[in-house]
């Protein structure tokens, strides 16, 4: 074995490490070839996610620019293989239950309830199970909180109603969306992570009110989120378009939804306030910078 290949091979034991003290399940089974007579290095098998997998192709980058790596790696929950599962669950109780993005649970990615549709089982480990939700969040949950289901198929995972890039939803009012923002107005705390009538952080909201309104999905993350729909200048925002800024002095992105009655309006999971609120975009942009806005409904003529 050539010394470039005991480098490689080194950088992805170690990386495993990390990784399996960290999430518990990561890189589960990855095969290196020793160079071959062009002296590339072949790295086979299967990995996690596609952001291990840039993580471990950006250790080898940095390990030496002379080693070239060919890669031949199936990532477990790639969009493709998440829809080939069949293997279903859904919440076992009517309460909210948390889905960690860490196999300990220190660091929590979104919530679920019995209101949602199911989700896909992945894997269980040490009474958790990995599991992806329609948005292809993928975190962690307690064997406890969650049942299996019967069913090895669901006709709302092939039917799933997304967003797309440059893709707008013609739907027959705007009014369904604001419906369905009144509730949590001044009543639902912010939350980092939350997604319920009662605590929600500020993509979960616009994901919740598409949801409701129109069975629409959004992504989970804002930044996701901002991939969607149809670029708009800040000049043109308008009712129903989701608002992008930055909280300033920070790089983190925060989203509301424009609404407006004799001025314009951003409804919003604000964590300055602690609260989901309406403010006047005016009022929104002296603690936020503007980051983009984007259209992703439209009325029916």
């Amino acid at each position: 074995m050539s010394n470039n290949t005991n480098k490689v091979t080194a950088t992805i034991n170690e990386l495993r490490e990390e990784l399996l003290n960290k999430y518990a399940f990561t890189i589960f089974d990855l095969k290196v070839d020793a160079a071959s007579d062009d002296g590339k290095i072949a790295i086979s098998g299967e990995i996690l996610t596609a952001k291990q997998l840039s993580l471990l192709k950006r250790r080898l980058t940095d390990l030496s620019n002379d080693i070239t790596v060919e890669y031949s790696i199936n990532i477990i929950t790639s969009d493709e293989n998440i829809r080939r599962i069949s293997n279903y669950g859904e919440v076992a109780k009517g309460s909210i239950v948390d889905v960690s993005s860490d196999f300990i649970g220190n660091k929590l990615a979104t919530q679920i309830s019995l209101c949602d549709k199911p989700f896909k089982i992945i894997l269980n480990n040490e009474g958790k199970t990995l599991i992806s939700l329609s948005d292809y969040t993928i975190g962690w949950v307690d064997d406890s909180a969650i049942v299996p289901l019967d069913r090895s198929d669901f006709d709302y995972w092939a039917n799933i109603k997304r967003l797309k890039k440059d893709g707008l939803v013609e739907v027959s009012s705007l009014l369904p969306i604001f419906y369905e923002s009144a509730p949590f107005i001044d009543m639902a705390e912010y939350l980092h992570g939350g997604r319920s009538d009662e605590a929600v952080d500020c993509s979960a909201l616009m994901q919740l009110l598409f949801l409701s309104a129109y069975d629409i999905v959004l992504p989970r993350h804002s930044l996701d989120q901002m991939k969607c729909g149809i670029r708009i200048p800040k000049g043109d925002i308008a009712s129903g378009d989701l608002v992008f800024a930055r909280r300033k002095g920070t790089r983190i992105m925060h989203v509301g939804l424009a609404f407006y009655h004799e001025k314009m309006f951003v409804i919003h999971s604000c964590l300055r306030e602690k609260l989901v609120i309406r403010e006047d975009i005016n009022s929104f942009f002296e603690h936020y910078t503007f980051a983009g806005a984007k259209r992703m409904i439209k009325e029916s003529a």
